[in-house]
Parts: structure tokens; sequence; C-alpha cells
């Protein structure tokens, strides 16, 4: 089995310090701060980090569901969003929001919400996410949508 990792490297307090995050692929080095998480300083956040793990993780799922049932995807956009919100002396996440757009050759739109909506009850992420609550909203593609992609 794969193990996968993360390095967090922080210097300082939580108002002045500046952090660092690295995934263990290498791939990705992105610094953090406080004003990149409550305020719009340059720099990621951990919530930005969990809504690219979902959308990619739900993404991913969905594809492997439609490809299964015989309908490969041509192609499927999702965006992940995610509100820190205070919670009396905390902070907890608002429901993520995925919303997502697939272009699938000869599927219909019901056979289409119901794959999506078993990706995103099923992936790996959003399991690990219980507690969180996650809306979703999936649009299958027509054909003049296709001409404008």
């Amino acid at each position: 089995m794969l193990s996968r990792s993360a390095e967090v490297h922080w210097q300082g307090g939580s108002h002045d310090g500046k952090g660092l995050i690295r995934l263990g692929s290498d791939s990705v080095e992105r610094a953090y701060s406080y004003n990149s998480r409550f305020g719009d300083g340059p720099g990621t956040n951990p919530e930005e980090l969990v809504c690219a793990a979902l959308a990619s993780c739900f993404t991913m799922a969905l594809a492997s569901i439609l490809e299964r049932s015989g309908h490969a995807p041509r192609d499927l956009t999702t965006m992940a969003s995610v509100q820190l919100i205070r919670n009396g002396s905390g902070f907890r996440l608002s429901p993520i929001s995925l919303h997502t757009v697939g272009i699938v050759p000869g599927i219909e739109d019901t056979t289409f919400q119901k794959m999506a909506h078993e990706a995103k009850r099923n992936c790996p992420i959003a399991l690990a996410l219980d507690g969180v609550q996650i809306q979703l909203e999936a649009i299958l593609a027509n054909k003049a949508d296709v001409a404008a992609v």
C-alpha cells in the first residue's frame, strides 16, 4: 500500500509567523501565514488544500464510476469551496460546495446525477471528512454547452 505525506514547517507566533507546506511528492511547495488564512495575503491555507483534496478525489472517483458503467467521460471539471467560520472561541468549516461539469457522451442526466452522488458518498476524502456537510451540484453539459467549451 502506498503511503502519502506532507510536511509543514512554521516559524513564529500564530499571527506574525510564517509557514511552508511541502507535499511529500515534492511537486508542490507553498507558503502560508495568518494573513493567507484569515485575510487575502499571498499563499495557501488548510481550507484551500481540503478543497483541492476533495475536488480531485471526487473527480477521479466519478471518472472511475462513469468508465466502469461504459460512459467514459470526455471532460470533468470540479470546483470546491468552503469557508472557515467562527464557532464560539474556535472555528469550523462551512458546508463544502462541490460544483462539477461533465462532458460524457451517451449518458442521460439522471444516470449522471446518480453516479455523481455515488462518487461524493464514496470517495476516500469525503469519507475522511465525515461530519462536514458536502453539497453537490452536478451538471451534464449538453451539445450547446460542449460547443462553447
